[in-house]
């Protein structure tokens, strides 16, 4: 499925606790590959800062149930500057999509300090569109969101599936290279993780049969919205 001209995969979300995860892990890795960029442990470090309005409109929209909506973000890797993704994810119903552009550390700090006029020269329309939603919606830094991600793939069907661990949150400062100046909250209770499913047309029946036990446990999960209420919440605690 294409949308204005952004192909577009299925995604399924589960919460699924701790104690789980070796038993799932065994079951998964005999039918699927690890991820090729994870590190001897099998896990890689994500840090991606999310961009919102002053009236956190992306929120409201997930929150609303709107079919249609996306969300902006800046993703590293291990803390290293090597790879700096801007991106703009896209979710149309059950369908969701990807927008990416690289971007140099220069150009994140440029973007952190209010300067976003080089958008313009970039050779690439959703760097185009963000400077266009900073000037018209204002978007600005909203949250950090930090996990942990253990993933594998297979490529019949185009699948891959991701264990998600540690989900913390962090706000005020927006160090993407070290944890100085940052304050971490947990978005969800350290004991669960998220299993993420992405694949494009079809779910082949190996991985449907990987997946079957957790199937009540099926969630509509956004990182960047448990983040946002973990440090909600942390401020309201501070204000009593």
């Amino acid at each position: 499925m294409i949308y204005n001209g952004v192909p577009l995969r299925h995604e399924l979300k589960y919460y699924i606790p701790e104690a789980d995860l070796a038993a799932m892990r065994g079951r998964v890795a005999a039918v699927l590959r690890p991820d090729e960029h994870a590190g001897g442990d099998g896990c890689y470090h994500v840090r991606s800062l999310y961009f919102d309005d002053p009236a956190f409109t992306d929120v409201w929209e997930k929150e609303s149930g709107a079919g249609r909506r996306a969300k902006t973000r800046v993703r590293v890797y291990n803390r290293s500057p090597a790879l700096i993704r801007f991106e703009r994810k896209i979710k149309v119903d059950a369908y969701v999509g990807k927008q990416s552009a690289p971007l140099t550390r220069k150009q994140l700090e440029a973007i952190l300090g209010g300067e976003t006029s080089f958008l313009l020269r970039a050779d690439s329309p959703v760097l185009h569109r963000f400077y266009a939603d900073y000037k018209l919606r204002r978007l600005r830094p909203a949250v950090i969101a930090d996990y942990e991600r253990e993933a594998y793939t297979l490529r019949e069907g185009g699948v891959r599936v991701t264990f998600d661990r540690k989900l913390t949150a962090a706000a005020g400062d927006w160090n993407l290279f070290s944890d100085d100046g940052l304050i971490f909250h947990y978005a969800y209770p350290p004991q669960m993780l998220t299993m993420e499913v992405k694949f494009d047309g079809f779910l082949p029946d190996a991985v449907k049969r990987l997946i079957r036990p957790y199937t009540a446990r099926r969630a509509e999960i956004s990182k960047y919205i448990l983040c946002v209420k973990a440090i909600r919440q942390t401020y309201a605690r501070l204000a009593i």
